[in-house]
């Protein structure tokens, strides 16, 4: 019995320790704020990425387009048979394809 109660003990006084060493001001807090696109005419959305679109995705059509604050643009593609919706930045250069 004495040996158990050491142990407790002991153990207790390592994981008392170890908690009274960590650094609290060491955490990291990472949030995510997901975009908001507001909707424009395809006119509206540049020349660059348009051509781009055709070469990439032949036979797709825009169906619709949306441009973030900071330029990023979302269009929504169709060929009939499937969609896809693609993003590109103000450099008309391709961000990401969502399926």
């Amino acid at each position: 019995m004495k040996r158990v109660v050491l142990a407790i003990m002991i153990f207790g006084g390592t994981i008392g320790g170890m908690v009274y060493g960590m650094n609290v001001s060491e955490a990291v807090v990472v949030s995510f704020q997901e975009k908001t696109y507001s909707k424009i005419d395809v006119k509206e959305v540049p020349v660059a990425i348009l051509q781009e679109i055709k070469e990439k995705y032949p036979g797709f059509a825009v169906t619709q387009a949306g441009v973030s604050t900071d330029k990023e643009y979302k269009l929504m593609l169709a060929d009939g048979k499937s969609a896809v919706t693609v993003y590109y930045n103000a450099n008309a250069e391709f961000v990401k394809e969502q399926k």
